[in-house]
This record gives structure tokens, sequence and C-alpha cells, in this order.
């Protein structure tokens, strides 16, 4: 069992139980607001804690911020666009000397 303290009410978790939540989260397919419920966490505390992870803060790990991409060359010849497909199945197609500040830029926030 983990520890945990009351704060004002509010159950405070240790950094490694946080941990462990959030990689269950990854892996369980489910949508945050039923893994929430499942463990017994508000919609807005694990929201909390996966913008944490994804902006690096509190010592939690984030996500890779690079992942492998695999180019294929278009059936007409060279392709003008890159296509990006993000982890939550969203998409974004932009022309291919987009600066990659304003990629990035746009991958947060579609990614959010």
């Amino acid at each position: 069992m983990s520890r945990a303290t009351l704060h004002r009410g509010r159950r405070r978790r240790e950094r490694e139980e946080i941990e462990r939540l959030l990689g269950a989260y990854d892996s369980s397919g489910t949508t945050q607001t039923d893994f929430a419920h499942a463990n017994r966490l508000s919609v807005a505390t694990l929201r909390f804690w996966l913008r944490r992870r994804r902006d690096g803060a509190g010592g939690l790990d984030p996500r890779p911020a690079l992942i492998p991409v695999t180019l294929r060359p278009s059936m007409g010849g060279v392709d003008r666009w890159i296509e990006i497909v993000l982890g939550n199945g969203r998409e974004l197609r932009v022309p291919i000397d987009t600066d990659p500040a304003r990629v990035k830029h746009l991958v947060s926030v579609l990614d959010s």
C-alpha cells in the first residue's frame, strides 16, 4: 500500500505512486475519465499529472521529445508536405518548409 498524507482534505501521493499510476494509464488504453474513476482519482488530478509530466515539471519524466520517423516517397515524386500523426490520433499536415518552431508549437497545441 502506498504512503499518502492528507493535506486540506486532499490525498497527497508519493512521486513513485504518481509515476506508477501514469504508467498504468499509458498502457490502459482507456479514457482519462474512465481511468481516473477506476483508480479513485479526480480527472483534474490525472490531467494535472499528465501536464506536469509532459512539461517535465515536478520530477516526473517527460515523454520523449523525439520519436522514430519513417519517410516514404510519394507516388508522384517529391512530396511537398509533412504529415504528423500524434499519439491521440490527430493528424497535422504542414508544408515541408514550415519553421520547426512553428511545427513544435502546433504539435503541443494538438497533443494537449
